[in-house]
């Protein structure tokens, strides 16, 4: 394998931890509700086409209403004020590391847009050259269309390309597009990974 030139990061779970879900229903006087998937397969369908920008916020809250069972009081953007993010010690010293090598380094999550907005405005995303979030392609992990979405805008064929996710099923989807994949744990293995690759050669 040709050492990658081209470096895509999940957000949520590599980049930073969120925290949303939790606080927002308990503001509604409903505690414990840690995922909305985990209401049924109604809502798990929501929040995919949601995240990929496909139906409103109305349809998405009318969808997991029905399996939450009762109608949940919403407005537009009112749950991003619950949603918090929190820097994964040393993953944005990694990216910035690759991009003093010369590497191009990139975002490639989903997100729904309320969260994107968020982001947008605490800067989330000013560690990396761009950002690709599933709700504005109108594509999202794990198809494989969103990975060959990335490759065919950023000029790049997947041999040389690295992805990193904390999802197995992110990363697996990745691997049979082509990509050299990683499962994210901590930072340390994330290093380690990109050691193994060659990545800092250039630079001895």
């Amino acid at each position: 394998m040709k050492t990658p030139s081209l470096f895509i990061f999940d957000c949520g779970g590599v980049l930073f931890s969120e925290k949303v879900w939790e606080e927002f229903f308990a503001s509604l006087g409903h505690d414990g509700v840690r995922s909305i998937r985990s209401f049924g397969p109604r809502s798990n369908e929501a929040v995919e086409a949601f995240s990929r920008g496909a139906i409103t916020e109305k349809a998405f809250w009318d969808e997991i209403s029905i399996e939450f069972g009762s109608p949940i009081p919403w407005r537009d953007g009112l749950v991003g004020r619950f949603y918090k993010t929190a820097y994964i010690p040393g993953v944005s010293e990694v990216i910035r590391d690759l991009r003093g090598a010369g590497k191009r380094v990139v975002a490639g999550s989903n997100l729904i847009p309320s969260f994107l907005e968020v982001n947008r405005a605490n800067h989330r995303y000013d560690v990396f050259d761009k950002a690709y979030i599933s709700c504005e392609m109108h594509l999202a992990k794990p198809d494989a269309a969103f990975y060959q979405e990335i490759l065919r805008k950023e000029g790049y064929p997947p041999e040389e390309a690295f992805f990193t996710d904390d999802l197995e099923k992110n990363v697996e989807a990745a691997r049979a597009v082509g990509l050299e994949a990683f499962r994210f744990t901590d930072t340390d293995a994330l290093r380690k990974r990109l050691d193994a690759l060659g990545v800092w050669e250039d630079c001895r």
